[in-house]
């Protein structure tokens, strides 16, 4: 059995909210700020403000990243590229899907821009640390080592 919504939860989800155009969305609970679900009667565990893969910290609100205690300096594109691959850390992201995700233009066979920005996320995340974290999946695109799998795909 469900446990019972908090008071300001439950009155929040009766009342549901306003964008601006008097469509009800789900958004963020106006009194704790937790994003809602759909439907407006629950309330959802904030996403994490900061993704750490072993040594690697990505602080998504204050877009800054650190390995191994270090601050690293990143470009917006390659912050956006690196949270990319965070996010679908130890899965293999394609190429396309990266090109999709960071620019606009439509023909991103044509271009070796990835693999200049990939080359830049490595000389920064990977070169003077153990492991390398941004691993190359020949013909299929490229991902970010997890924690629980510390060995390079095959």
């Amino acid at each position: 059995m469900n446990a019972p919504l908090p008071a300001h939860v439950a009155k929040s989800a009766a009342r549901g909210h306003e964008n601006g155009t008097g469509t009800r969305t789900a958004g963020c609970c106006p009194k704790c700020g937790q994003p809602m679900s759909e439907d407006g009667a629950t309330v959802l565990p904030a996403p994490p403000l900061v993704l750490c893969i072993l040594d690697l910290e990505i602080d998504l609100a204050e877009h800054r990243v650190k390995r191994g205690g270090r601050t690293i300096h990143l470009t917006p594109r390659e912050f956006a590229l690196l949270r990319l691959l965070a996010g679908r850390r130890g899965k293999v992201v394609s190429r396309s899907t990266i090109w999709e995700a960071l620019y606009d233009e439509c023909d991103a066979n044509s271009s070796n821009v990835i693999d200049v920005y990939i080359r830049y996320l490595r000389k920064k995340i990977d070169d003077h640390f153990e492991p390398r974290l941004i691993l190359t999946c020949w013909g299929q695109g490229y991902m970010l080592r997890s924690e629980a799998d510390p060995s390079p795909p095959i």
